[in-house]
């Protein structure tokens, strides 16, 4: 389940997924004129608009599944569920073909969201993980929909190798 928390948050945004990298020494802090660069709004909003659109879907996606108690709304909240998801991931696709923003859009960026973000992952902890305990219900439907948080094929652990075949037993004399 680890995974799929670190998928929510990396599908947030590519921009904010960098958090996760180690943080440089710190230096000292910088004069107060200089802790805050100008950041022109119109490139900000090239950002901020995937970012906000993102946290939105999570929120939706969040509530959708708080509904979930039967394998009846399981299975009604498996359209919904594929529909945020194909969302998120048509805005993860748009966020990767921006250029590297720069340190102040960055920080503009964190601030503006990093607090929201860390409140989706914390009910994610509270919705999500029950539901996966219960096993959705037993609806298929809601565990496909939400394959693309659980992984693919390609990021599942490989398989056990096969036992080594017994050692054939010594010939009588």
């Amino acid at each position: 389940m680890k995974t799929t928390i670190i998928a929510l948050a990396a599908m947030a945004s590519p921009l904010m997924a960098q958090e996760a990298a180690p943080a440089a020494p710190a230096a000292p802090a910088p004069a107060p004129e200089a802790q805050a660069p100008a950041v022109d709004q119109a490139e900000y909003a090239k950002y901020q608009a995937p970012a906000r659109e993102t946290l939105n879907c999570m929120k939706q996606l969040m509530d959708t599944l708080k509904g979930v108690n039967s394998k009846e709304t399981a299975d009604a909240a498996a359209p919904k569920v594929k529909e945020l998801l194909a969302t998120v991931d048509k805005l993860r696709a748009e966020s990767e073909g921006l250029p590297e923003p720069s340190e102040a859009i960055q920080q503009k960026l964190k601030s503006e969201f990093e607090g929201e973000l860390q409140g989706i992952i914390g009910s994610m902890m509270g919705t999500f993980l029950p539901l996966m305990g219960n096993q959705c219900y037993g609806s298929q439907e809601l565990m496909q929909a939400l394959t693309p948080l659980l992984g693919g094929p390609e990021e599942e652990a490989p398989a056990p190798a096969p036992a080594p075949a017994p050692a054939p037993a010594p010939a009588a004399e």
